[in-house]
């Protein structure tokens, strides 16, 4: 696939997922679209393709925090962003340190998993569940891991707000500042790694006014799309983008 093509399509998944419509699944789906471009004839790697979507994702998280200001429950964020800390640091570290084709079969699994979460959410609301700090910490700890790695640290917070039976209003805003900070964290870490490559990032500019424009866009559609339909669509697309890392 041609970059440009590649990156403006990304451009869109990232603005939609930070403005609601497809929830915390556009980073996820974005990394592997980005992974099947090629630049001058090379194809781009797991570790260069997720520091690349870096700055788009803070590009979204800058429009989407003021979008749901003060919606967000203070005691979540504090308790998940210290062990997220961790985990970001260890995803950083495997990141750099793993060879590509490990990378694209872990971030297939990753991908995968995520279509498993989706099955399995709609029954988060049955459980019988008795909060406890521990299970804050955990989802901070592989949402921070998952995050750094391949862009996937939505299931986990997603999974566990549900469990904590908090408002839609507080479940969107707490994601949006929680991300927004876990986006930032990773820059130190992915700029010491050398990921960051400014020619790419100066090809993507097209991005840079696609994504503001569809996570504005995107929020008075959230309650009016045909979520079904929706939902078939974005679950076939994690499976064919799983299935494509881990057997491409």
């Amino acid at each position: 696939m041609d970059f440009t093509l590649a990156i403006v399509l990304s451009a869109f998944l990232i603005g939609f997922g930070k403005g609601g419509l497809i929830g915390p699944f556009g980073g996820t789906l974005a990394l592997p679209l980005i992974l099947s471009s090629v630049v001058d004839g090379q194809p781009i790697g797991v570790a260069v393709g997720g520091a690349l979507l870096l700055p788009l994702l803070i590009l979204g998280d800058l429009f989407a925090v003021p979008i749901y200001w003060k919606d967000w429950d203070r005691r979540y964020i504090r308790l998940m962003l210290p062990s997220a800390v961790l985990g970001i640091i260890v995803g950083t570290i495997l990141l750099t340190s793993l060879p590509n084709h490990t990378l694209k079969h872990i971030l297939g699994i990753f991908t995968l998993t995520v279509v498993i979460y989706r099955f399995a959410s709609a029954r988060l609301q049955s459980i019988e569940y008795h909060p406890r700090p521990v299970y804050g910490w955990f989802a901070g700890l592989t949402a921070g891991f998952g995050s750094a790695l391949a862009n996937t640290g939505g299931p986990p917070i997603t999974a566990y707000l549900m469990l904590e039976r908090v408002s839609p209003r507080v479940f969107v805003g707490t994601q949006a500042v929680f991300f927004a900070v876990v986006n930032l964290l990773k820059i130190p870490g992915y700029a010491g790694g050398g990921l960051f490559h400014p020619e790419l990032l100066v090809r993507a500019w097209p991005a840079l006014f696609i994504v503001p424009a569809c996570v504005i866009v995107s929020r008075p559609f959230v309650y009016r799309v045909n979520r079904k339909l929706f939902d078939v669509i974005l679950t076939a697309g994690l499976v064919y983008a799983g299935i494509s890392l881990l057997f491409g």
